[in-house]
């Protein structure tokens, strides 16, 4: 003790009573003084706090236990995606490839229900997953520019099927003073009015279904975007709209008898939209519909932060003759790979798991690995430090992840993968990803008769990414060029009659001929990309709806007309 000394202490000390029991006694201490500042003596006070250091150790036990919950709880949802999503990659896969093929109409009924239903069994995986991930803290969002006219109109797209069924009408609006390039996270805004729109859908027999966005409040640097659902449907009670944000929240259940669903869609809207700082209010009647309202502020980008585009397949050509090594346990999405993969050329060979995956490539030369990362014997991860830190190979190495845990894709990449695909993948995505990662200087020749008789790239799809791009036709037609010029001829014969179309109408002042014959175009230019116009065929197709001035209709037919007559020309001469 240092209170004989002058000074004061204070400690804590564990005792224990004559009969055993543990007791915690806070001892506090200081010195005594006289009159003439000496020190004659000491206080001491003896406190027994037993019950609040109790309390204490019950706590730090509680945060463990409540740490290793959130762990496990972590562990579980990385699984549980894995598990859920590996089979769905090889079902949607499969289904897809199966509609390839030549099918009767019964078949096609039945594919269309799997469709359907798979469809509908990602959207609740992906809500229960995303929930998870934003209770744990996991989710988090990206900041880029992006096009906010561009995204209405591309989610336009996805739903407007769903509202033809249906007989219902879309009216979009986006004011022109927004800025044509904001800051933010596109794909999670994306998911929120796909969300908003397709319960819009889901509730509304009849009628219509609007989308606006307006500029509410704006600086130098940033902009305050609102934006506005409003629907002709079977509206809420006032009294569940306090609820609605809820988990698992349904009005009642005849509701969700009738209209199926998780309850889980508002409640991921809310935290998204909180997550990007913004608010949202929904007003309904019963019966009267629903206006569901949001408020985001962007800050303001410029064209250089806009991702650049790629283009679908341009480089597939790349993947003839090459040998890939599939290591995957699942012997469906084994399969589903050797299908997608079928039509161009490869060299297959196949693994289990992560060590027959090690035999093969010390008996055999690959030009690309695609590796799955949960397997047994051997997990890809494992796989991966063999390869990179003892057999020296720089060969790529492709993560297969089925893992929607948020840094699992940082953490493949930081493990000596060089890029990762997440499943379910399609076609494209696992072929642009394989063409990315090889390069014609790594790709080792089978022999040299092979090499010889290896046909040349389609030429139709070279250098037409400013104006448009064949990237489409080529994938349907694989490797066959006669069936591209037969696409062109038929697209050449089409495009003249379809303008023509739309000058009789302009003629006759026929806003809804007009509309009609620019909806007979769009399919071509939406698999052609004609980027340039579609915002141009957007404002066109919807005349009969929203009638604009003259000037400004004289000014979108000069801008088609124009860009039309460059495609036929550049098309004509790849005919020649």
């Amino acid at each position: 003790m240092l209170w004989g000394k002058g000074i004061s202490d204070a400690y804590e000390i564990e005792i224990r009573s004559k009969n055993g029991d543990v007791k915690w006694w806070l001892i506090s201490g200081a010195p005594r003084y006289n009159d003439s500042g000496e020190v004659v003596g000491s206080i001491g006070v003896y406190l027994d706090f037993t019950d609040r250091k109790k309390l204490e150790f019950d706590l730090y036990e509680a945060r463990e236990q409540a740490e290793q919950s959130a762990r496990a709880k972590e562990i579980f949802l990385a699984n549980m995606s894995h598990e859920i999503r590996t089979p769905m990659n090889a079902i949607l896969g499969m289904s897809n490839q199966l509609k390839k093929t030549s099918l009767n109409e019964i078949q096609h009924s039945f594919l269309n229900t799997i469709l359907t239903a798979t469809d509908h069994l990602m959207v609740v995986i992906n809500d229960i997953l995303d929930m998870s991930k934003i209770q744990a803290g996991m989710l988090s969002l990206e900041y880029i520019g992006f096009n906010l006219e561009s995204l209405i109109y591309h989610t336009k797209q996805v739903i407007l099927p769903k509202a033809e069924e249906k007989g219902i009408s879309l009216n979009f609006d986006v004011e022109e003073k927004i800025s044509r390039v904001l800051i933010g996270d596109p794909h999670r805004l994306n998911q929120i009015l796909l969300n908003l729109l397709s319960n819009a859908i889901k509730f509304t027999e009849r009628g219509s279904i609007s989308l606006s966005c307006k500029l509410l409040d704006f600086t130098s640097e940033w902009q305050s975007i609102y934006i506005s659902i409003k629907d002709t449907g079977i509206g809420m009670d006032e009294d569940f709209l306090s609820n609605l944000f809820e988990k698992f929240a349904q009005e009642d259940r005849s509701i969700a008898r009738r209209y199926g669903g998780t309850g889980l869609g508002m409640a991921i809207t809310k935290q998204l939209i909180d997550l990007m700082n913004g608010s949202i209010e929904v007003k309904s009647k019963k019966g009267k519909g629903t206006e569901v309202s949001m408020q985001i502020r962007f800050a303001i980008g410029l064209s250089a932060d806009l991702p650049e585009v790629k283009e679908t397949l341009s480089n597939s050509h790349v993947l003839n003759e090459i040998r890939i090594l599939l290591v995957e346990d699942y012997e469906l999405n084994r399969l589903l790979v050797r299908e997608l993969l079928r039509q161009y050329n490869v060299h297959l060979s196949e693994a289990s798991n992560g060590a027959d995956a090690i035999k093969l490539l010390l008996k055999e030369r690959f030009d690309v690995v695609l590796m799955d990362i949960q397997m047994p014997v051997m997990s890809g991860m494992e796989a991966i430090e063999i390869i990179r830190r003892d057999l020296k190979m720089d060969i790529p190495v492709i993560a297969l992840t089925a893992n929607a845990i948020k840094g699992e894709n940082k953490r493949c990449l930081e493990a000596g993968m060089n890029a990762y695909i997440s499943k379910p993948f399609s076609e494209t995505d696992l072929v642009n990803v394989i063409a990315g990662c090889i390069t014609p200087g790594n790709i080792h020749p089978i022999s040299n008769s092979i090499l010889e008789n290896r046909p040349e790239p389609i030429p139709f799809v070279a250098n037409q990414k400013d104006l448009f791009s064949l990237a489409r036709f080529e994938e349907i037609a694989g490797s066959d060029p006669l069936i591209v010029k037969n696409m062109i001829d038929a697209i050449l014969y089409e495009l003249p009659i379809s303008i023509e179309g739309v000058r009789k109408a302009y003629r006759n002042h026929d806003y809804a001929g007009i509309s009609e014959s620019v909806h007979s175009m769009k399919p071509t230019i939406l698999t052609l990309e004609i980027s340039t116009l579609q915002d141009t065929i957007q404002h066109l197709e919807m005349l009969k709806e929203q009638p604009l001035p003259i000037e400004t209709v004289k000014k979108l037919l000069a801008k088609l007309e124009f860009v039309i007559s460059q495609v036929i020309e550049k098309l004509t001469g790849k005919l020649d």
